[in-house]
C-alpha cells in the first residue's frame, strides 16, 4: 500500500501546519486504486486536506496537539460520510526530517483501538510533518498494529524545499552481465546509457510500468524508442488493425501486417529488440480499459481521437497518474494549384494531476468532436445527409513520419526526465514545424478547472462516473493556467 499526494496537496499542508512552532493537524482524506483487480498493490489518493482550525485543539504546544473529542468524532464521521479514509497528519515545525515521538505512538495506539474496532473496514494512517520531511505509516482495514507507508508525490519536482519521505518504494537494484530478469540492467548493452543516467537512473526506467496509449505513427515511435531506451515493463493500447496507409509511418510494422491489430505487430517488434522486456498488448480502447491502465505509474498516448484524450485525462486526474498526451498538426492550403503546407506543428503536455495543468485547465476539450466520434454508423450517416456534419469533418488529418520522429523523442526525452530525476521535465512543449522553433511552455492548474480544480474529481477514483461530454471549457481563464516561459534558454531553436 502507498500513499499519493499531489504537489498541491504537499502545500496545503505545509501552509497550515508549519505557520510557526505550534503543533497543527490537518486531516487527507483519501480514496482507492489499485488492488487485486488492477494487478497492484492498493493506492491511497488524496483528495482533500482538511485543516484542523486551532480553536478546534484541546492540546497545543510545541511537543504536542489534539483536537477535541467531538471534532475527532465529527472528521471521521465526515471522511465516512464520502466514502473515505483519513490520514491524521501532526506537524513537527522544528524537525527537518521528522520521526514519531513517543507521545505520538501512544495518540496512534488511542487511534488504532478507536477507529479499527468502529470502522473494521477503514484504512487509518498517520503522519508527522516536518519542514523537509514527511513519515507517514498505516494501519490497513481489517489488520491490528501500524505498518510503514510509502508516500509519492505527483510533480515532486515543483517542490520547494524537496519533501523527503519515509522508507523507499524503490526495489533493490539488480545487474546482469548479459541477459536477467525483466526489471533488471544488462550493464554490458545499456553502457552508454547508463554513463549518462546512472545505475540508479536506468535501473527507475526499467522498473517504471508505462502505458502507451495509440500505436500509430506517434505512438509506435515512442514505443520503440522506451524499448531501446531501457523501459521493461510497457504496456501498449490500440482498437484498429494495420491499413495500408499506416505503413508509411508504423515503426515495426511491415507489408504481411495488414489486417494485424497494430498492437500485436508493435509487440512482436518489441520482443525482438528486447526479450527482456514485459509487454502487454491489448486491442481495445483506453476507455474499456480502466483496471489495466491502473497498473501503470505513467501514462503516454498519440491518439487522434479528441475522446480519448478528454477520457485519459480524466482519468489521469481521478488516480493521480501522470498522463504525457502528444500529437501534430498539419494545415494545408486548400488551393488546388498550390497545395503547400502552411503550418506543421507538434505538441506535447505532461499532465501530473495537482501540479500542472490538465486538458481541461487549457481549454482543450472538444465535447462536440468527442460527441461525433461516438456516434453509431447510422446515426453518423443521418448527421451527414441533414448536413449537421461534412465529410471534412471525418476525413484523416495529414502526417509526415518526419515530424512524428521529432515530437517522440521530445515526448520520450521528457518522460525520461521525469522517471530519472536527471533534469525537471517541461510542462507543455511546442514545435513549429516550418520555422524549427521549440517553444517550453509552464503550466499552472486552474482552481476553476471542471477536472482538477477544487470541486474537481482530483483523486477520487472511481467515486463517482467519468463523462467527458460533461465538460464546458469555454468559460476559464486561461491566463491562469498558462504562462510562456520567456527567458532562460526555454524557447530554443530545434533542428529537425
Amino acid at each position: 500500500m502507498q500513499l499519493v499526494l499531489s504537489t498541491s496537496h504537499v502545500q496545503q499542508l505545509r501552509d497550515h501546519l508549519l505557520q510557526d512552532d505550534q503543533e497543527r493537524i490537518a486531516v487527507v482524506h483519501c480514496s482507492t486504486s489499485g488492488g487485486d483487480h488492477a494487478h497492484r498493490e492498493t493506492r491511497l489518493l488524496a483528495t482533500a486536506v482538511h485543516p484542523v482550525p486551532d480553536a478546534d485543539l484541546e492540546t497545543q504546544s510545541r511537543s504536542a496537539c489534539r483536537p477535541a473529542l467531538d471534532v475527532e468524532r465529527d472528521i471521521t464521521a465526515d471522511c465516512r460520510r464520502h466514502g473515505m479514509h483519513p490520514i491524521v497528519i501532526h506537524s513537527h515545525p522544528f524537525d527537518a526530517t521528522p520521526t514519531f515521538s513517543r507521545s505520538d505512538s501512544d495518540m496512534m495506539d488511542g487511534y488504532r483501538e478507536w477507529l479499527t474496532g468502529l470502522y473494521p473496514d477503514m484504512h487509518l494512517g498517520v503522519g508527522v510533518l516536518g519542514t523537509h520531511g514527511l513519515a507517514t505509516v498505516i494501519v490497513p482495514a481489517a489488520a491490528d498494529q501500524f505498518t510503514d507507508l510509502p508516500v509519492t508525490v505527483v510533480g515532486d519536482w515543483l517542490l520547494d524545499p524537496p519533501l523527503t519521505t519515509g522508507p523507499a518504494c524503490d526495489t533493490p537494484e539488480t545487474d546482469t552481465v548479459n541477459g536477467g530478469t525483466p526489471g533488471s540492467i544488462d550493464r554490458e548493452r545499456y553502457d552508454r546509457s547508463i554513463r549518462a543516467l546512472t545505475t540508479s537512473g536506468q535501473h527507475r526506467l526499467a522498473t517504471t510500468p508505462i502505458a502507451v496509449v495509440g500505436i500509430g505513427g506517434l505512438g509506435s515511435i515512442i514505443a520503440e524508442e522506451l524499448a531501446r531506451y531501457g523501459a521493461h515493463r510497457l504496456t501498449v493500447v490500440d482498437p484498429d488493425v494495420i491499413e495500408p496507409s499506416n505503413l508509411p509511418r508504423l515503426f515495426g510494422c511491415h507489408a504481411d501486417h495488414v489486417g494485424d491489430p497494430k498492437v500485436s505487430a508493435i509487440k512482436q517488434h518489441l520482443e525482438r529488440l528486447n526479450p527482456q522486456m514485459e509487454i502487454s498488448a491489448v486491442q481495445a480502447m483506453a476507455e474499456d480499459v480502466p483496471d489495466l491502465l491502473k497498473a501503470v505509474d505513467l501514462i503516454v498516448a498519440g491518439v487522434d481521437r479528441v475522446s480519448a484524450r478528454m477520457w485519459l485525462n480524466q482519468f489521469a486526474a481521478r488516480h493521480l497518474v501522470p498522463y504525457v498526451d502528444a500529437g501534430m498538426v498539419i494545415d494545408v492550403d486548400d488551393d488546388p494549384d498550390t497545395q503547400q503546407i502552411t503550418a506543421m506543428e507538434g505538441y506535447i503536455q505532461l499532465i501530473a494531476p495537482g501540479a500542472t495543468a490538465c486538458f481541461d485547465c487549457l481549454g482543450r476539450g472538444d465535447p462536440e468532436q468527442a460527441r461525433i466520434e461516438h456516434l453509431s454508423d447510422d446515426a453518423l450517416a443521418e448527421e451527414l445527409d441533414r448536413g449537421y456534419i461534412t465529410a471534412t469533418d471525418l476525413a484523416p488529418e495529414p502526417a509526415v513520419v518526419p515530424l512524428n520522429g521529432i515530437i517522440a523523442s521530445k515526448t520520450v526525452q521528457l518522460l525520461a526526465k521525469q522517471i530519472t530525476g536527471y533534469d525537471d521535465p517541461a510542462a507543455s512543449l511546442r514545435f513549429e514545424g516550418l520555422d524549427n522553433v521549440l517553444v517550453e511552455t509552464r503550466t499552472i492548474p486552474s482552481d476553476n478547472c471542471p477536472t482538477c480544480g477544487g470541486n474537481g474529481i482530483l483523486g477520487r477514483s472511481d467515486t463517482t462516473a467519468t463523462n467527458p461530454d460533461r465538460i464546458d471549457t469555454n468559460d476559464l481563464d486561461l491566463s491562469l493556467a498558462l504562462e510562456t516561459e520567456p527567458t532562460g534558454g526555454k524557447d530554443t531553436e530545434e533542428q529537425p
